[in-house]
């Protein structure tokens, strides 16, 4: 059993070793975190509700990096799922503007929730459909327990005749890999999103290199998909039986 010095050591250790060995995927994902928190230059007043909103996105896109590069799937996922709950309401928030003399009313999370939901599946569906394949993924997979992915933390050495269960999950590849891909194409949806609902009612101003900036964001994430497309581990999933195991 680690102790908690030994788990935070080998975290720095575990961090540092994935930054350099899955470089380009870090530093992909990398570059999508900075687009994502430097995109916007300014909010109008009355749109404090979408800069709340933002807030909590941009903190749990960032855990979701976090996550990764220590070698946590599920955590990662799991701050991705707020992370496109957020987006939800962020974007509600854009046209639907507070005026300042206006009293906010505490509801309940879900209904809140719920009402975003039913407007951007109306207003802009295409970008509804794209949240809801992405949540759907997550759902399917780590949103909840499943002896697949509990696996990535416990392992039987029969030669020794005892159970690993480490902090961090065993190293995957394939997973790392997918998970750096996945947070910076997230990025690219949200951003692009974001600016097409604001482009209707003008409720923020965007960098001017925006557009330049994402577009070679799309570019390069498109080109580590392909690298993605060729894995082994890609081609398995692909053969997912009609039950919807997920093949690890």
């Amino acid at each position: 059993m680690s102790t908690t010095e030994n788990i935070i050591q080998e975290e720095t250790e575990i961090f540092i070793k994935n930054t350099q060995k899955y470089s380009s995927y870090f530093n992909h994902a990398i570059g999508a975190t900075n687009l994502l928190a430097t995109s916007i230059q300014s909010v109008h007043s009355d749109r404090f509700i979408f800069t709340l909103f933002l807030s909590h996105l941009r903190k749990h896109h960032f855990l979701a990096l976090l996550s990764t590069t220590r070698q946590h799937h599920v955590q990662a996922t799991m701050n991705l799922r707020q992370v496109l709950e957020a987006m939800v309401c962020a974007s509600y928030a854009i046209a639907h503007p507070v005026k300042k003399t206006e009293i906010i009313k505490t509801e309940p999370t879900n209904k809140y929730l719920k009402k975003a939901y039913n407007w951007i599946k109306t207003a802009y569906p295409t970008g509804s459909q794209v949240i809801k394949k992405q949540k759907d993924i997550i759902n399917n997979s780590t949103a909840h327990v499943n002896p697949a992915f509990a696996h990535q933390t416990f392992k039987y050495d029969p030669e020794n005749r005892v159970f690993q269960t480490p902090f961090f999950d065993f190293e995957n590849e394939y997973l790392i890999k997918s998970d750096f891909w996945f947070i910076a194409n997230m990025v690219i949806g949200i951003t692009d999103l974001f600016y097409k609902i604001n482009k209707d009612y003008d409720g923020m101003k965007f960098q001017s290199n925006f557009i330049a900036q994402l577009k070679e964001l799309e570019t390069e994430n498109n080109n580590i998909k392909k690298e993605m497309i060729k894995h082994p581990r890609f081609k398995a999933s692909l053969k997912k039986d009609l039950k919807g195991n997920i093949v690890n």
